[in-house]
């Protein structure tokens, strides 16, 4: 019973793999930027497609959700005056984001332990106080 089962599950993947469809990435990443951009306009981000293979094996749904959440993140977690870089090769997809300049999120990143501490100080001093 677990052969039948296997290969069926065999035949099923071949048959899902042969109808994979091949997608024209154009028109994808232009709704994508035109969907983005004024979130782009509003971080002062820049968008740089560089499409170097302009077919994907994949449906138009799963391409767009998967470039609009890198794109999405990348706008996001990105800093003011960076630009977004989108290289789509026949291998893979790359997001990266690149700006001039140090970036330092020191401050940011240790503010909530600092907030806690004070409210740990605060309590400790509270508790230390004698009643009459």
């Amino acid at each position: 019973m677990n052969g039948l089962i296997n290969e069926t599950l065999k035949v099923s993947r071949l048959e899902s793999i042969r109808d994979i469809p091949i997608l024209n990435v154009k028109e994808p990443l232009d709704k994508l930027q035109d969907l983005y951009h004024p979130m782009l306009v509003d971080n002062h981000q820049h968008l740089d497609l560089e499409i170097v293979s302009s077919t994907v094996p994949m449906s138009e749904l799963d391409f767009s959700r998967v470039t609009s959440n890198l794109i999405g993140n990348a706008i996001r977690y990105g800093t003011a005056d960076s630009t977004i870089k989108v290289v789509l090769s026949e291998a893979k997809l790359s997001v990266s984001n690149s700006y001039d300049g140090a970036w330092d999120d020191s401050v940011n990143l240790c503010a909530p332990f600092t907030e806690a501490w004070s409210i740990v100080m605060i309590a400790m001093d509270w508790g230390s106080m004698s009643y009459p």
